[in-house]
């Protein structure tokens, strides 16, 4: 007669946002592991117990062991019988294609109350006809399981091997720290599963930091996944793939999920494919394909001047002579000297800064500029911890894409207040917490906020620095002529010059975005690895525009030429201002503040979620900015793809009658709403 040794060894792990948890592995005879996971939590000052001393636990406070059958299921007990009529284990792995309608996972499960607080827990079998002892993911905080307070939570199911070599959980909840979404942060992770050979999924939840909404996020690179989640006031929303999910919501939560990995098929970067796509090209796309429809639209979305605001002569100049005298010849990396020294010059008259020659290099735009100055100090493996980037929201696009590609990890998002400027003492606690923060990115005045930081906040930001010497400061000052009042008079170079790169150039100064002259300014042996990057890739900067940029800042020495831009702007501005200001529908539905800088509007249209429209109930600002294009013919650009969810970017360096015509527009609209 055949004897059946039934051995199952299960894993669970329970745990709140404090990091307070309790885990337990490969325990035998006890039906509900996860009461031992919470008696180790509460009941001993340990956080894991395994195999016969987790027995020795539940004896002890009482837990009650169970028959071994009764933790084999027939489905299991079928499948093993077919291992021993000569099946291959291959042919039962559990990440293959799954033909019957059963389900088989490991169980977590994430929750999240309305004061914030998050708990956490997750039980598994591990993998069939496993060897004795093992161990996977499940009972490893931070690899099946992972939540912190403030932040979120996340739980994972899958090849545990590989969910526990990237600490998948953990990771998740890392992307959610970053600003990502719930959803993104899952799809990120999965892939980087994947890149290691394993198969799996997660589900994630936070809070929007803005409206409180709770966001829930899925993703998995298997046939399918089994997931669930409810909110209150909302019925249950459940699915095994995208194709049967149910849901009797109205409109479900925030969410989204990938069945199976992203094509690939010519092994295209993981880090490339992470990038998000440019929110500015985007809407120029979407512009310019309703127009080849004979649609007019009013563009409020690229951060563009011209034609509106004409390129000052003197740098059509310039470049049309340095053509005629056929100087289309290469310049040195770093830039030609003509050009260098007049910076050196107007760094020195107009802004209090001084500089040396090799402390200067000129680059294809100001883009180009950061990018090669993030591939100068950034490292994908460091010797040490610090390899990620921070900055504070909104943030522009390249500051949430170049860190990825150039490290494979998003950045350190911090929110800032209402006004838009750092919390200081967050950003003080973040670098005192986190020793992976290689480079501080400050954009001010800032894109696209228009909020222009104080001398109070760059001093403080250069004091934290300043206590971190391997903490560099990229300093973004591509709109550092576009103020309105009072600009400010204190520069991080002549605080912390060490600590200090700097990007700027003439696409936002002087109405020539097309023309792609940028700098980086810094200390020397970081301006010489830019120019070595730049010699490697792009040779150098188009000789004609650099010498039109050296004629233009020889010839406006006392700034009336930039003075005159920043006055045509400002008009725009206040007529903008004034429009929002004698309405009532925007006054009430999109409440604004006046920019200090740059050229743009960011308005808080949180107020028009819930609203119901012809395509149906605003969610998220996503929602508005769609409503906008399709009911008022309006471009804008929502928030949340600047990292800070609740607005939408209104740019008004358009003519005073598109300004007029186009927010006319958008009233009627809101009006319709409100």
């Amino acid at each position: 007669m055949d004897v059946t040794i039934v051995q199952v060894e299960l894993d669970a792990l329970i745990g709140s946002d404090d990091a307070n948890f309790g885990a337990v592995a490969a325990v035998q005879n006890i039906k509900n592991p996860i009461s031992l996971a919470r008696a180790v939590r509460d009941r001993t000052p340990h956080i894991l117990y395994v195999g016969q001393g987790a027995n020795d636990l539940a004896r002890e406070v009482g837990i009650q062991e169970c028959n071994p059958e009764d933790l084999l299921v027939e489905r299991e007990r079928i499948r093993y019988e077919k291992l021993k009529q000569g099946a291959s284990p291959d042919q039962l792995d559990e990440f293959a294609p799954i033909k019957d309608e059963s389900a088989h996972d490991t169980v977590g499960c994430v929750c999240l109350d309305q004061q914030g607080r998050i708990a956490i827990a997750q039980s598994t079998g591990g993998t069939r006809f496993k060897p004795r002892g093992r161990v996977g993911d499940t009972p490893q905080w931070g690899s099946g399981a992972y939540c912190e307070r403030g932040v979120g939570g996340a739980a994972a199911t899958g090849h545990g091997e590989y969910l526990a070599r990237v600490l998948a959980s953990r990771q998740a909840v890392d992307f959610l720290r970053s600003g990502m979404s719930a959803e993104d942060a899952c799809k990120f992770t999965v892939q980087m599963v994947g890149n290691v050979g394993g198969a799996g999924g997660l589900i994630a939840i936070n809070l929007d930091r803005h409206t409180g909404e709770p966001h829930v996020g899925y993703a998995f690179n298997t046939p399918r996944m089994a997931y669930a989640y409810r909110v209150e006031g909302h019925d249950l929303f459940v699915g095994i793939d995208h194709r049967n999910s149910v849901s009797h919501n109205k409109r479900p939560l925030t969410c989204g999920g990938s069945t199976a990995p992203l094509p690939n098929p010519f092994q295209l970067s993981s880090w490339a494919l992470a990038m998000r796509k440019s929110p500015t090209h985007g809407i120029m796309g979407q512009v310019a394909e309703m127009r080849k429809q004979g649609i007019h639209v009013y563009d409020f979305g690229v951060g563009e001047m011209s034609p509106e605001i004409p390129l000052p002569s003197p740098v059509k100049d310039g470049m049309i002579q340095a053509i005629q005298d056929n100087k289309a010849f290469y310049s040195p990396a770093a830039g030609s000297p003509v050009l260098i020294e007049a910076l050196i010059d107007d760094f020195s008259r107009n802004f209090n800064l001084q500089y040396d020659p090799s402390e200067i290099a000129i680059l294809p735009g100001p883009k180009d500029a950061f990018f090669k100055a993030c591939i100068a100090v950034l490292h994908p493996y460091p010797t040490g911890n610090r390899r990620r980037v921070l900055t504070f929201a909104p943030i522009f696009e390249c500051f949430d894409n170049i860190p990825i590609l150039l490290t494979g990890l998003p950045p350190v998002v911090l929110q800032t207040d209402l006004n838009f400027l750092p919390k200081l003492d967050e950003f003080e606690e973040v670098l005192r917490t986190d020793d992976t923060i290689r480079l501080v990115i400050v954009n001010s005045p800032n894109n696209p906020s228009g909020a222009v930081y104080s001398d109070l906040i760059i001093q403080g930001i250069s004091r934290i620095v300043s206590k971190y010497p391997d903490v560099l400061i990229l300093y973004d000052e591509v709109y550092r002529t576009i103020v309105y009042e009072q600009p400010t008079s204190t520069h991080f170079r002549n605080l912390i010059p060490r600590q200090t790169i700097c990007i700027g150039g003439m696409s936002k100064e002087l109405a020539a975005t097309g023309l792609r002259v940028g700098y980086v300014t810094g200390p020397s042996a970081i301006v010489a690895t830019v120019a070595a990057i730049q010699a490697m890739s792009s040779s150098c900067t188009s000789l004609p525009t650099q010498l039109g940029y050296a004629k233009f800042l020889n010839e406006d020495k006392d700034m009336n030429w930039r003075k005159d831009i920043v006055n045509q702007l400002k008009v725009r501005r206040d007529k903008l201002i004034s429009i929002f200001n004698s309405s009532e529908s925007l006054k009430t539905c999109m409440p604004i503040s006046a920019p200090a800088g740059a050229f743009y509007l960011f308005v808080n249209v949180s107020k028009l979620f819930g609203k119901s429209t012809s395509n149906g109930v605003i969610v998220n600002d996503v929602d508005v900015a769609e409503f906008f294009l399709k009911e008022a013919r309006v471009a804008v650009i929502p928030g949340s793809l600047f990292r800070t969810a609740g607005y939408v970017r209104i740019c008004y360096s358009r003519s005073l009658e598109e300004i007029e015509n186009g927010i006319g527009a958008m009233e009627r609209a809101v009006a319709g709403l409100c």
